[in-house]
This record gives C-alpha cells, sequence and structure tokens, in this order.
C-alpha cells in the first residue's frame, strides 16, 4: 500500500501539469480528450524552461512507469520470486495464462498513454499520405507500434536489467524524495514559461 501511495504522488503531478498547460494554452473544455492532446503536443506549449519542464515530466513518467506496472524494481508489492509468493502459488493454467495477459495489455496500454501524451505524432505526412487513406492508417499505426515498443524497451526493460528489486522503504525514498522533487521542478519551469 505504501509503494502504490509512493508512486501516485509524482504521476498525479504530471498529469496536472499537462492538463493545466493544455488549459492554459489553448483553453480547451476537455484537456484530456485524446484529440485535443494529439492537436497540441505538449513540446509546443511553452518556450526553453517549458520544454526542459515536459522533459523533466517525461523522465518522471518513465520512472513510475515500472512502478505502476509491478515491475522489478518496484514490484515489492507481489514479489512473485520469493519462495510462496506471487501469483505462482495461488493460480496455475488459464487463471494464471489470465493474469500475464492482463499484464501484457497492462503494458501496451501505459506505453500507449506516454506515445499519447509526449509523443503524439504521425509519419504519414511525411511520406506524403492522406490521413484517411489506408496506407497511411497502416503506417501511422506501425509507427505507434514503433514507439510503444521503444517506451517499453526505455521504461521497463532497461531499468529492470539496470537497477535490482528495492526495499519497500527504498522504493517509498525514491519516489516521495527524489522523483517527486522531480516532477514538482518539472511543474515550476511549465508554470514559470506558462505564467509569463
Amino acid at each position: 500500500m505504501a509503494t502504490m501511495i509512493a508512486y501516485e504522488f509524482p504521476l498525479a503531478i504530471i498529469i496536472v501539469t499537462i492538463a493545466w498547460a493544455i488549459k492554459a494554452n489553448i483553453g480547451a473544455v476537455d484537456v484530456f480528450s485524446l484529440t485535443i492532446i494529439s492537436q497540441n503536443p505538449v513540446w509546443t506549449l511553452g518556450g526553453i524552461l517549458g520544454f526542459i519542464g515536459f522533459i523533466l515530466l517525461l523522465l518522471v513518467l518513465v520512472i513510475v512507469t515500472p512502478a505502476q506496472l509491478s515491475k522489478i524494481p518496484f514490484d515489492s508489492p507481489e514479489a512473485e520470486t520469493e519462495i510462496a509468493g506471487g501469483l505462482l502459488a495461488e493460480y496455475s493454467g488459464r487463471n494464471l495464462g489470465i493474469f500475464y495477459l492482463t499484464d501484457a495489455v497492462k503494458t501496451v496500454v501505459m506505453a500507449s498513454i506516454v506515445v499519447a501524451l509526449f509523443f503524439p505524432y504521425n509519419i504519414s505526412g511525411f511520406f506524403g499520405l492522406t490521413n484517411t487513406s489506408i496506407p497511411a492508417i497502416a503506417v501511422d499505426f506501425v509507427f505507434y507500434l514503433i514507439k510503444v515498443l521503444l517506451v517499453i524497451l526505455f521504461s521497463v526493460t532497461l531499468i529492470r536489467v539496470a537497477i535490482a528489486r528495492l526495499k519497500i522503504d527504498q522504493i517509498v525514498g525514491t519516489y516521495w524524495l527524489w522523483i517527486t522533487l522531480i516532477g514538482l521542478i518539472g511543474l515550476i519551469f511549465i508554470l514559470w514559461i506558462i505564467g509569463h
């Protein structure tokens, strides 16, 4: 429970900052609409301080993603590598397969949220394709899959390989102190540039 509360605060900082920046710049009513977010990429919402602020928020989101997905090094509540812990002690067969399938879907959804918030660009215009044609949709879908795979590579795989499992007090300290501090610095940069 403590680890869940620890990473929810930096995640809330990211969501509130992006919603506030879009609302302040374009005055949209529905700032959580994917159409509004894709038409107004966050990188265009401020100057150099805004850009640095959004880089910091992207870094925070990349670090929060493994905790949201309960992946190593932030998987202390499940700790499936323990002798009698995790899903393997209670489930097998189809039920265990459903757990693994939902875990995979959750990973793709979280990576898709990162792509939608920070990289909502399409590549079909680069090839001179119209947005409504089937080749343009296919090219943009392949480009989306590449972006999702890159996000999964950086936010799940590389962090999993680079850092060993942390104890619960280390996770809470990391999120409450360092990650929240980085998120607040990004928020202050964005507030500073958009407020002026």
